[in-house]
C-alpha cells in the first residue's frame, strides 16, 4: 500500500519506523522537517492550506492516510479557543482533517485518524467506543469535530483513541520524564487523584498496522486493560529501575495544575477498549507488561 502519514516527525511517526513490519510505501507529509528514513517520499504540506492539501494528495494518490498531526497541549488549544473556528486549533485539528476527508470521500482512500479520550470529560470511571461525547477543552472539542467532520463523509475510516503515548527509549514522553527526575535525586511531585492509561506507542502503531492491512473500519480504543495513577506510575517505573521511590510524593490535580488548568484536565482518562480487542485480537500492555521486557 501507498501510506501517506501527517505528523511522521512526532512520538508515534518515530516508532513507526522503527515498528511497522510491512513492506508498505510511505509518504512523509511533512510541515517543515521531513524524517531521516531512507526510501521514503517526502512531500510538504501545509495543514492551514486546504485546497493544496486535497491537491497535493491528489498527486500522490495514496491508498492510506494515516493522520497524526495535530495541535494536542491542552493550555495551549485552551489559549486559542478565543479565536473559534478562525484560530489555528481548529483550522488544523477540523479543517484540515475534513479536506483529507475529501480527498477520501473523492478517491475510496482509507482514513485512520488518531484522536483522544479528551472528546470525553473524565466524569465517568470509563467510555466505551460509542459513548455519548462530551469535551471539556477545547483541544477535546476540536478532536470531536475533526471525528464528526470525518464520519458525515462516509468513507472507510478508522478512528483511534488512546491516552498518553509514551516510549521508554524516548525522553521526551511521561515515561522518559519521570526517569530523568528520578536520575536528577531530588523530590518531584505526580498526580494521585486522578485516573489514566498511558499507552505504549508501539502498540498504537501496531494495532494501525493491522486495521490498515486487514481494511477494518470504525473507532477503536487502544489503551491498557487496566488504569493507574500518574503516582503509581511514576512508583512502578522507579521501582523496575531501583530509583529511590521516596523521591516521588502525590499532589492533586489542583495543586499539580492549578485551579483553572485542572478544570481542564479529566479526572479519569480512561477507555473502555473491550469492544476493540475482541475485534482486534489483544489490547495494549499495562506498564507493568511493558517494564518486565526493559532491562532494569
Amino acid at each position: 500500500m501507498n501510506i501517506a502519514v501527517t505528523g511522521f516527525s512526532g512520538l508515534l511517526g518515530r516508532t513507526l519506523q522503527d515498528c511497522w513490519r510491512g513492506n508498505d510505501t510511505f509518504i512523509d507529509m511533512y510541515h517543515r522537517h521531513p524524517v531521516n528514513m531512507p526510501n521514503i517520499q517526502h512531500v510538504s504540506l501545509d495543514l492551514l492550506d486546504r485546497k493544496n492539501m486535497i491537491q497535493t494528495l491528489r498527486q500522490i494518490h495514496p491508498n492510506v492516510i494515516v493522520h497524526m498531526a495535530a495541535m494536542t497541549h491542552i493550555d495551549a488549544c485552551e489559549l486559542d479557543k478565543k479565536q473559534g473556528k478562525a484560530g489555528a486549533v481548529w483550522n488544523i485539528n477540523v479543517d484540515a482533517t475534513q479536506a483529507i476527508g475529501m480527498y477520501a470521500a473523492e478517491t475510496g482512500a482509507h482514513v485512520v485518524y488518531l484522536s483522544t479520550e479528551c472528546v470525553f470529560d473524565g466524569e465517568k470511571d470509563t467510555y466505551i467506543e460509542h459513548a455519548e461525547k462530551h469535551p471539556k477543552n477545547w483541544y477535546g472539542k476540536t478532536k470531536s469535530e475533526g471525528e464528526n467532520a470525518l464520519l458525515s463523509l462516509g468513507i472507510d475510516l478508522s478512528i483511534i483513541r488512546s491516552v498518553i503515548a509514551y516510549s521508554p527509549m524516548d525522553s521526551t514522553t511521561v515515561f522518559g520524564k519521570i526517569v530523568d527526575a528520578y536520575k536528577k535525586d531530588a523530590q518531584f511531585p505526580a498526580v494521585s487523584d486522578q485516573f489514566f492509561m498511558p499507552t505504549h506507542a508501539e502498540d498504537i502503531i501496531d494495532a494501525i498496522e493491522h486495521i490498515t492491512h486487514n481494511h477494518l473500519f470504525g473507532t477503536f480504543h487502544i489503551v491498557p486493560p487496566e488504569h493507574i495513577t500518574p503516582l503509581s506510575f511514576a512508583l512502578e517505573i522507579g521501582k523496575h529501575f531501583g530509583y529511590d521511590t521516596s523521591l516521588v510524593y502525590g499532589k492533586t490535580l489542583e495543586e499539580y495544575f492549578g485551579v483553572e488548568r485542572a478544570k481542564l484536565r479529566l479526572k479519569h482518562a480512561c477507555l473502555d477498549a473491550t469492544l476493540s480487542q475482541k475485534v482486534l485480537g489483544k489490547s495494549a500492555r499495562t506498564v507493568q507488561e511493558v517494564l518486565r521486557k526493559l532491562p532494569k
